[in-house]
């Protein structure tokens, strides 16, 4: 038995080699390598250690640039003709593991064992000769040589032990029957060479394994087709002279050189896992469309865990986390009948998470549900704001800036405001008058799903309505709104009380500002994806690649991947799969599978991470069906998580819910990702309390800025060394940022001791204050 080290040390150099022109690929290159280019890539890398290093040949000429954990980008060069010299091409998100560049690093690769019960070696094993030979049995042999025009096929599950060399050339052939798979272990050199070709006819690397468990390199050369995963935690890969590698590679180093193709591509293996029955997640709480089965995630008991409170009509529940998110505990909430949309807040500025539903038991009825800090929750009716009919769409946010949460109610009849009046108990006073820009013919009808976020950058968060082809509410920041759809238009079923559709803000492209999913009920159609530049949106849907066209009723963005870009999920309508969009971090997306298809008859959806492992589990409710959580097994540190609290009346609402959050790198100026906290998306749902960043390096240091109602609070963190405790519950990698205190005034007198005399009035900002915004200090002398 031969068994890798478990954890070695390495230095690894990423070369290209300049060769004769050879006629090139047919494939399209995404990415090239030409000489004293150590590699120049459109899409991702995901290393097994982290940082990525990448330093060969990095001079002024030849350069390349890191942007972030696992994305590298750089010059592109050609050879001769304009013809890509090298190619290394990424489909479907796919990754290189492995270390790329130069470093010393210790990596920790699987063992990997010899397979058991394969008998005595035959010897060596040649095929050759245009014979074919069909392989049915496990083989175990001393030298494997397929040549001169041999075929050898496989017929179901075979494993192939190598002692010393695996050789594959001459227009010799592998290739495998249906059904079949194949894992070869070889001590000694791997060459597949001279037009040959190796499981050429399926084109899945997934059914291939070749595991190499010596030092000797791996090399594909001379014209050679390769479909397989390679792991080799000693060996080089070389890819060579016009060959082509399609499928994974994990091993020491790699070489791409002379009009070579390594088509990276997902394997067989998924992200997700469904863990809903596992976790008591699977409970049914809607059984009409037209009631919202929309997901709430905040942590209701104060414990660290991420509950939720999921709507319906047929039993809405209140998830509570226990065990260190293992399990959840469902119980009934609000009578069972809380329809359409909700948000969760910090009402009444106690510390705790409270709830705000348009419509409880009908469509008139709108509640407050008040949370004791435990997560049990009251329900308080409407605390004053009763106005409303026909109730739609729900939008909470601190509109006149008062540190208190203001209700904004979207409504068949009228759109209303409700201020808090932060008395105790609480209550709201409620009005539909036109000047506060909400209620302007033609903005107000059956609309239904509001989503928000702070489109223009001032602070107060904006509100987009799925009503009469889409209308967005920019906030003035006094209380009022204008209404400007910045070019947005959707179609939208108004006065269809079943054809109802959800939306999502995010700064998908990482310019810092909020983009715009919008889903489309409508059969045979694609969504919508509004690119923001400048206040103006531009439709960019089919150049994005948004291009399924089955009935959609609502999104969600989150990266799943850690790879520093949004992705996007999209949750179907009738018996469908739900869509995932894999970023490719240039603005454009893939769809992929990742086993998160959840496949129904979808209303909302929220990445989350429910375990509090640094990666974004998926929720997702369904008419007619029981709810799914989505495990993420990515298991990688390369995020960094954010809670954001608020310093209450007079600043920011305590929950801080609409708070920016940004990601910069260590000089503070370069922005990585933004967030917007809890804000409302989705078929009637909510983003989570707390934000997540992922292409994180977690040993560098970044700033984050959270701009808060009073300042801007600026941080430097290093990801490894931050952790937030919430009662028992210690979250690593998890930054916490108060809002800073007020200005603090501090007084003295010229004349005397006495307090009197002309006052000096000396103020100076607290800790993390940046700036003041809307508040006024008024200096004046005492008497004499």
């Amino acid at each position: 038995m031969i068994r890798s080290a478990g954890k070695f040390a390495v230095v690894i150099s990423l070369i290209v080699v300049s060769v004769c022109p050879a006629p090139p690929p047919a494939a399209t290159p995404d990415v090239s390598v030409a000489d004293d280019i150590t590699v120049s890539l459109v899409g991702r890398i995901q290393p097994v250690t982290d940082p990525i290093l990448l330093s060969t040949n990095a001079t002024a000429a030849n350069r390349v640039t890191v942007s972030g954990s696992g994305k590298i980008t750089g010059d592109v060069n050609v050879g001769p003709g304009g013809v890509p010299a090298t190619v290394i091409k990424l489909t479907s998100g796919g990754q290189i593991t492995g270390v790329q560049g130069v470093q010393t690093v210790g990596i920790l690769f699987p063992d990997i064992d010899e397979p058991t019960g394969m008998g005595a070696s035959v010897g060596n094993k040649t095929y050759t000769s245009g014979s074919t030979t069909t392989l049915s049995a496990n083989l175990h042999c001393d030298d494997l040589t397929v040549t001169n025009l041999a075929v050898l096929q496989i017929s179901g599950n075979v494993k192939i032990l190598v002692e010393d060399d695996f050789k594959v050339e001459n227009i010799g052939r592998i290739r495998l029957l249906d059904g079949a798979t194949l894992e070869i272990y070889v001590k000694s050199e791997v060459k597949i060479q001279t037009a040959a070709q190796f499981n050429a006819t399926t084109w899945d690397p997934s059914l291939v394994k070749l595991f190499v468990l010596g030092s000797d390199p791996v090399t594909i050369q001379g014209l050679a087709n390769v479909f397989c995963i390679i792991n080799a935690p000693y060996a080089d890969l070389r890819v060579r002279t016009a060959s082509r590698l399609r499928g994974t590679f994990q091993g020491a180093g790699l070489e791409v050189s002379g009009f070579s193709i390594f088509e990276v591509v997902k394997t067989a293996s998924q992200l997700f896992s469904d863990v809903s029955v596992a976790t008591g997640f699977n409970v049914q709480t809607a059984t009409d469309a037209n009631m919202g089965a929309s997901l709430h995630w905040g942590d209701l008991d104060n414990d660290g865990d991420l509950d939720a409170v999921v709507n319906g009509n047929s039993t809405a529940r209140k998830m509570l986390s226990v065990s260190q998110g293992t399990t959840f505990v469902a119980s009934t909430f609000g009578g069972g009948d809380v329809r359409r949309q909700g948000a969760l807040a910090d009402m009444d500025n106690d510390g705790d998470l409270d709830f705000w539903s348009v419509s409880v038991g009908g469509w008139d009825t709108e509640s407050y549900f008040e949370n004791n800090g435990l997560g049990v929750f009251t329900d308080r009716s409407h605390v004053g704001l009763n106005g409303p009919s026909n109730n739609e769409g729900l939008g909470l946010a601190d509109v006149n800036g008062d540190g208190w949460m203001d209700v904004l109610m979207f409504s068949g009849d009228a759109n209303w405001i409700g201020l808090n009046q932060a008395t105790t108990p609480l209550t709201i006073v409620a009005s539909a008058d036109a000047a506060y820009g909400l209620d302007d013919p033609g903005d107000y009808g059956n609309g239904v799903f509001v989503s928000s976020g702070d489109v223009n950058n001032d602070g107060f968060a904006d509100f987009f309505q799925h009503y009469a082809g889409g209308r967005l509410f920019l906030s003035d920041g006094d209380g009022t709104f204008t209404e400007n759809t910045g070019a947005i238009s959707i179609v939208t079923a108004d006065g269809a009380s079943t054809d109802k559709a959800g939306s999502a803000w995010a700064d998908f492209d990482n310019d810092g500002d909020l983009d715009l999913f919008a889903a489309r009920f409508d059969s045979g159609q694609k969504g919508y994806l509004w690119k923001n530049t400048g206040g103006v949106f531009s439709n960019v849907t089919t150049s994005a690649g948004i291009n399924d066209t089955t009935g959609q009723r609502s999104g969600c963005w989150g990266d799943y991947d850690n790879d520093g870009d949004l992705d996007l999920y999209v949750v179907t309508r009738g018996n469908n799969a739900n869509v995932m969009y894999q970023s490719m971090g240039d603005g454009t997306f893939t769809t992929v599978d990742e086993g998160a298809a959840a496949t129904g008859d979808g209303h909302d959806c929220v990445f989350v991470d429910y375990d509090n492992d640094g990666d974004l589990d998926l929720s997702v409710t369904q008419e007619d069906a029981t709810n799914t959580l989505l495990q993420n097994k990515l298991n990688n540190n390369n995020y960094l998580e954010v809670r954001a609290v608020g310093g209450g009346s007079g600043r920011t609402v305590k929950s801080a819910n609409g708070a920016r959050v940004e990601l910069f790198a260590a000089d503070g100026v370069t922005l990585l990702a933004r967030r917007d906290l809890a804000a409302g998306r989705g078929y009637g749902g909510a983003e989570p309390m707390w934000v997540h960043f992922g292409g994180v390096d977690a040993a560098a240091s970044y700033v984050v800025k959270v701009h808060f109602r009073s300042s801007v609070a600026t941080t430097t963190v290093v990801p490894s060394l931050a952790s937030t405790t919430i009662g028992a519950t210690t979250i690593p990698q998890m930054l916490t940022v108060e809002e800073p205190a007020r200005l603090m005034v501090k007084r003295f007198w010229t004349k005397s001791a006495e307090q009197r005399g002309t006052a000096m009035t000396t103020l100076r900002s607290a800790p993390g204050f940046v700036r003041p915004v809307k508040d006024l200090v008024h200096l004046r002398s005492l008497p004499q």
